[in-house]
């Protein structure tokens, strides 16, 4: 790693966004089967809300949509040491909010330590536990002033992490490390986040939002302000009203851009040129209870593993192009060797039944698989149903939760095989294999512990070597999959529905889109 970061991006990013002059701005409309509950910075949580607070919030870093690589946001330049454990962030000096208000130092540090504050209870904390002292200051063993973010000067950030991260810059562009209007936080209140109008940083401003629809105004207090066409955002949320009412919508024109759409909603238009699929660092997997008496044995686990068709998941039942999941990891991070995991091997599987005490499936009690509410959901479910039962002559029982109620039973571990699926917030395998460190974590809802992977994990952690560290996270990957307290199924990816006037839309794998290089050109 570089010492220091070259002027030469910033200078260039300052360029490529130098004034233009646009023909004519449109209001972009887009279509989203989902709603929104909070755009707070420190507590968004579906992919949903993370793209929309994107447009809002911006980061010290940006990053480039084509490869993802780490660009100049609020900080315009940046330094880092030579063991890697240091970085300074120059802060632009005319840094403003949506309402005026300057931006300084002192905002990112005290919006990073209220994510981090353990009142906050904030799901994002953990994205900042790469930071010296964060995780101790979260779990109230350090105080603020031992958590390694300082303020050399009103527009210099110094951040000291606990180990060297590579990926530091990729993480810096998340809603976690996103700055928080303090004065407009205190002005409003603890609703602050789910409502509007709401003050930000990013290229777009909240106008109005209801449970069915947002409006965004470009800010002319973004410093690049000048390069972006749209003029305003119009976002339609349909999670009540079903999906053939959005996927009419757009047929209609109501909606130029339907986001993230079914697969069984545009099998008739799979030939369409306005479908895009669009790739995804995703992994759909199920989740295995390990304090089930049957699931706590690894023989049972595994043969659940082993039993499963994924391509016939994959092209007969979702037809959409999904990829057959055999390892935790999606394979497409440069550089990364995933674990090949096992392929399809019924007669083991059996056996495997037979070592735990179940021949040919007799005296296996039923299991239940806890699905959210969606059609996709359902469909996987019973042909994973059909196939167990089919296989393996067990009983299995699909279970639909909507709304809330799905992730309390999942926090609570009151299920016994769930449905879940987790899209990496940064190229790197960490991303995924940090869910599962630790049995008492929140992301971790399985209840499996295996000290050797969290050794591996910790280990890696303090690795500069790239390539060091992805042997240990290999290592890691074969150990979950081996042990199996997850079945993974498929890796996704999205499906958008897009007029062909709207241009600008970068496909990435993380399917983060800024709409600041949207345009529409009829």
């Amino acid at each position: 790693m570089k010492r220091r970061h070259s002027i030469l991006c910033a200078l260039l990013l300052l360029l490529s966004y130098a004034p233009m002059v646009f023909a004519m701005s449109e209001t972009l409309k887009i279509g989203y089967y989902y709603g929104v509950a909070t755009l707070d910075p420190a507590f968004v949580a579906t992919q949903l809300e993370y793209n929309v607070a994107m447009q809002l919030f911006e980061g010290l870093t940006s990053f480039t949509q084509e490869d993802l690589r780490p660009e100049p946001g609020m900080a315009v330049r940046w330094e880092i040491t030579n063991d890697g454990a240091t970085y300074d962030f120059y802060l632009r000096e005319d840094a403003q909010w949506s309402d005026g208000v300057a931006i300084s130092c002192d905002t990112f540090r005290a919006s990073w330590l209220r994510t981090l504050r353990p009142e906050t209870n904030s799901p994002q904390a953990a994205l900042l536990f790469y930071i010296s002292n964060a995780q101790a200051y979260n779990q109230g063993v350090k105080t603020a002033e031992q958590v390694g973010i300082a303020c050399s000067s009103t527009h210099l950030l110094r951040v000291t992490l606990e180990h060297p991260s590579p990926f530091f810059l990729q993480l810096t562009s998340l809603p976690a490390y996103f700055p928080v209007p303090e004065h407009h936080l205190q002005q409003i209140g603890a609703d602050w986040g789910t409502s509007a109008p709401i003050v930000g940083n990013g290229a777009f401003a909240l106008e109005t939002w209801s449970s069915i629809q947002m409006r965004l105004k470009k800010n002319e207090h973004y410093w690049a302000h000048n390069a972006i066409a749209l003029d305003d955002v119009e976002l339609r949320f349909f999670h009540k009203e079903g999906t053939k009412t959005a996927l009419r919508a757009y047929l209609h024109g109501e909606v130029d851009w339907l986001a993230w759409v079914p697969s069984q909603d545009v099998i008739e238009m799979l030939n369409s040129p306005d479908l895009l699929r669009l790739p995804s660092f995703s992994t759909y997997y199920y989740l295995l209870n390990v304090s089930h008496p049957a699931l706590a044995d690894p023989h049972v686990r595994k043969a659940l593993y082993l039993a499963l068709r994924r391509g016939n998941i994959c092209r007969e039942t979702l037809k959409s192009g999904d990829l057959p999941a055999f390892g935790l990891i999606p394979p497409r991070i440069p550089g990364y060797a995933n674990y090949p995991g096992e392929r399809e091997d019924v007669a083991r599987a059996r056996d495997l039944l037979r070592k735990a005490g179940f021949p040919d499936g007799n005296g296996f009690p039923s299991l239940t698989i806890m699905i959210y509410k969606c059609i996709e959901h359902q469909m996987i479910a019973e042909a994973i149903q059909k196939i167990w039962q089919d296989e393996l002559n067990i009983q299995i029982n699909i279970e639909i939760q909507e709304g809330m109620e799905f992730w309390t039973r999942l926090a609570q571990r009151k299920y016994e095989i769930a449905c879940f699926v987790w899209s990496g917030d940064y190229l790197d395998p960490s991303t995924f294999l940090e869910l599962f460190e630790d049995a008492s974590a929140k992301t971790n809802t399985t209840g499996w512990q295996n000290e050797e992977y969290a050794r591996l994990l910790r280990q890696s952690r303090a690795l500069p070597n790239i390539n060091e560290r992805f042997r240990l996270y290999a290592r890691a990957e074969k150990i979950i999959i081996d042990e199996t307290p997850i079945v993974p199924i498929l890796h996704g990816i999205s499906l958008h529905l897009v007029k062909p006037y709207v241009t600008g839309i970068v496909p990435n794998l993380l399917n983060f889109y800024p709409l600041k290089t949207v345009r529409i050109e009829r």
